[in-house]
């Protein structure tokens, strides 16, 4: 009787030992799955993460070509916008006719035509507006101050040649406003490529970078505003307007291929800036557009008539 009693005692703690080792073993079981889904949560997280915060382009190596080509720019068009004021007051001494014509004809091609500048930038290829853009602003600039340095050199020439009357004086007169012009719509083009175009693609919708690079341009943008002139004027008073009109063609001529190559370069090396979704619209929407655009041009007109 004794006995039995032991051998069921003895069985019982057998099957309660081999059901607690099961319940340890459960135990940590659950403990490595948990810890195995924390590891995964946490490795989702960081990735989430990571795909929230955009990056953008962060190699100084390619923003770089950008601050350099747009303080290229900058330079070559304030030389121009400060200079091609003096020397329409030296061409007309005693009169402000010709810079009071210009000032009035670029302002209002600027204000009529900027807004379709802006909408063959966005149907246009990045690298097609900056091509075109960019040799149109210093090339027009350059033959610009030719004909500018023509007019001051060989004035009697001209007089000359149109049998004492001053016809081919006025026509390049006109000439130089209507090509100034030019250059400005030009310039606006670029400026409208790079700062809101180049400048947003770099960025890579990161706010924090796209606030530092445009900091940068404004940077560039005011220290050329205030250095240019006093270079120009350094040039015409210790030289002669002929000399400076030299200088600032042959600048825009290494300017602008200088350009070219720094926006060529940054182009290849960030490959987002070949991806836009060009704007193409229907007849329709064109209608609509040709529409709004003239609504927008007369507002203008009338703003500043009044």
């Amino acid at each position: 009787m004794y006995g039995n009693i032991n051998e069921e005692d003895v069985t019982e703690e057998e099957t309660k030992d081999e059901h607690r080792k099961e319940i340890t073993e459960d135990g940590d079981t659950q403990d490595g799955v948990a810890s195995e889904i924390e590891t995964c949560a946490s490795g989702i997280g960081l990735q989430a993460a990571d795909s929230a915060e955009p990056r953008g382009i962060s190699d100084a190596r390619v923003i770089w070509p950008l601050y350099l080509a747009h303080t290229l720019s900058a330079w070559g068009d304030r030389m121009w916008k400060f200079s091609v004021g003096l020397f329409l007051v030296v061409l007309s001494p005693g009169s402000l006719r010709l810079t009071a014509s210009y000032g009035f004809t670029n302002g209002m091609c600027v204000l009529l035509f900027a807004a379709l500048i802006g909408d063959w930038v966005d149907k246009t290829p990045r690298m097609k507006v900056v091509k075109v853009s960019l040799f149109t602003n210093n090339f027009t600039i350059c033959i610009n101050a030719l004909v500018v340095l023509v007019l001051l050199v060989y004035p009697e020439h001209l007089t000359a040649a149109a049998a004492g009357d001053d016809v081919l004086v006025t026509l390049c007169e006109v000439l130089v406003i209507l090509i100034a012009v030019v250059s400005s719509l030009a310039t606006v083009a670029t400026q409208i490529s790079l700062e809101r175009d180049w400048v947003v693609v770099i960025a890579g919708g990161n706010k924090s970078k796209l606030a530092n690079v445009n900091a940068w341009m404004r940077r560039i943008d005011l220290t050329t505003n205030i250095l240019a002139p006093v270079v120009v004027g350094q040039l015409m008073t210790f030289t002669s307007s002929a000399t400076t009109c030299i200088f600032i063609s042959c600048w825009n001529v290494v300017s602008a291929v200088a350009e070219y190559w720094l926006l060529w370069r940054m182009y290849r090396e960030c490959p987002q800036l070949a991806l836009k979704s060009l704007r193409k619209s229907q007849t329709h929407g064109e209608s609509q557009s040709l529409a709004a655009y003239l609504v927008s041009l007369a507002t203008r007109v009338i703003y500043c008539l009044y």
